[in-house]
């Protein structure tokens, strides 16, 4: 039975699809219908699917990302795209996934259901090549490293060069090797092709079934430099046709990338640890809310290095999930201006993640840049409530005379009251009202050397009641207000 996926996030399209090929197709194919690519991808899990019919633009993951992922597992699954988008991009990417088909819309229903009965076909015709293939050699006259090479990069060799070159040979594994100075003579003998690849890989093919038990005894044997192992190797999932070679590829690589959790290089098989949960814009900007409040980030990064150490996402996830959550970041810490140094380290970082070889080593350099975008911060900040403060202080001696409430003046200095209260006491070294009615007590102190009666300077000053004046008078000055006026009235008879 041919299992067909239909993704997209109107209801409407959505329901109308997947009615359609369930009214035409019937006995043909079991219909499933999702509005979310998680949905789907946890249904994937469990069941191997053939056809995916998808809107290339969801809320979780794309189209193209999404078929993407799900064919680094079900390698031969057929993807058809329906988008509102004709970007030339966006062609590109599906040809570079090997897409059966890009239709825009509003899509013809006719014209849908004729290019997924033509997939049919080619499921069917391909289950029946199949079942009916007969063992062959693998002594062909052809240049097997080129045409292997071709596949694991996703080429497309000529196909009668294909045939006959691994079919019919039984399931087989593609084995990667990373930092080896030369081929090894055991693995090679246990392959039936190796080769070269970029960036000092090896590829070894082999049909062993214990292959890598076989691969951790020939390189704990010969590969260990004072009990450590220095080469690197990744064991794709068994495969059976040279068609998924390119596949094995990815899976294999993705292997390699275990060195990452286990900072340290071994022989890793590929596993599919499902679908990784991990969102990349919350984690960004809950650190980004600590560099901010001036609290201490570094807790918060370790739990994201940790979850992501007990996940252990495959690689592809990983990497586009942290270069999302690296992004974020950048994003924010420009929008608030923040240390230019810093948002040009995390962009470093994000580009050269392909690269990365330790969990730990990743987060250290993220942390040293978000330590410098946390310095950075402070200062920023230092400045602009120095800048509040000068404000307030401003207002105050402009309207000390009035009965100013420090809620007042801490909105004229856009602050919160309580933040304002005691960042202005650490910045003047006196609380809100002490500075007030000092400068109500000095100012009082003029006027009554000018002799004006207490009952006016009361007023003057804001005071509704001459006996409340008189006492904070007394409190900060150590006098009333007219024994302060006699003892200055007798000091200027004495000048």
């Amino acid at each position: 039975m041919i299992h067909i996926a239909v993704l997209d996030d109107e209801p409407k399209i959505r329901r109308g699809i997947a009615g359609m090929l369930v009214a035409s197709l019937k006995e043909e194919a079991v219909v499933h219908k999702f509005a979310r690519a998680g949905e789907l991808m946890q249904f994937a899990r469990k069941q191997e699917l053939d056809i995916l019919v998808t809107d290339i633009c969801m809320p979780e993951l794309d189209g193209l990302e999404l078929g993407n992922y799900l064919k680094l597992f079900y390698p031969r699954l057929r993807i058809i795209i329906i988008s509102g988008y004709s970007n030339f991009e966006y062609a590109q990417a599906a040809i570079r996934l090997q897409v059966c088909e890009y239709l825009l819309k509003p899509v013809d229903p006719e014209k849908l259901l004729a290019v997924v009965r033509r997939q049919i076909r080619a499921i069917e015709q391909e289950r029946l090549q199949q079942a009916g293939q007969q063992e062959r050699g693998l002594a062909k006259q052809l240049d097997k490293h080129l045409v292997v090479r071709e596949l694991l990069y996703g080429g497309n060799p000529d196909q009668p060069a294909l045939l006959g070159l691994l079919e019919g040979t039984g399931v087989y594994y593609l084995v990667l090797t990373q930092g080896e100075p030369a081929p090894c003579r055991e693995a090679a003998g246990l392959a039936f092709l190796s080769g070269s690849l970029e960036e000092g890989l090896r590829f070894y093919l082999t049909m062993a079934e214990d292959a890598p038990e076989q691969f951790w005894r020939i390189y704990e044997g010969q590969c260990l430099e004072d009990g450590r192992l220095v080469q690197n190797v990744g064991i794709s999932s068994a495969v059976s046709s040279a068609d998924l070679l390119h596949q094995a590829y990815l899976q294999a690589l993705s292997a390699l990338k275990q060195e990452l959790y286990e900072e340290r290089p071994g022989v890793w098989r590929f596993q599919n640890t499902g679908i990784w949960q991990f969102d990349s814009e919350k984690k960004a900007l809950y650190l980004l809310n600590c560099i901010y409040a001036g609290t201490d980030f570094t807790k918060e990064l370790e739990a994201v290095r940790e979850e992501i150490r007990s996940a252990r996402p495959v690689f592809p996830m990983f990497e586009r999930n942290m270069k999302l959550m690296l992004h974020t970041m950048i994003r924010l810490l420009e929008e608030n201006r923040l240390l230019s140094a810093a948002c040009m380290e995390l962009k470093g970082i994000a580009e050269e993640l392909g690269d990365c070889r330790s969990l730990n080593g990743l987060f250290a350099s993220i942390g040293d840049a978000l330590g410098r975008a946390a310095e950075n911060a402070r200062e920023i900040q230092a400045i602009r409530l120095e800048s509040h403060i000068h404000k307030a202080i401003e207002y105050i001696q402009n309207h000390f005379c009035q009965d100013l409430t420090l809620e007042e003046v801490a909105a004229r200095a856009d602050m919160n009251p309580a933040y304002f209260s005691s960042s202005f006491k650490k910045y003047t070294g006196s609380s809100f009202i002490h500075y007030t009615m000092d400068l109500r007590v000095r100012r009082a102190k003029e006027l009554l050397k000018e002799g004006k009666k207490v009952s006016e300077i009361a007023r003057l000053l804001g005071f509704h009641d001459t006996r409340y004046f008189t006492r904070t008078f007394k409190k900060y000055a150590g006098v009333t207000p007219s024994e302060y006026k006699t003892i200055a009235t007798a000091f200027y008879e004495e000048q």
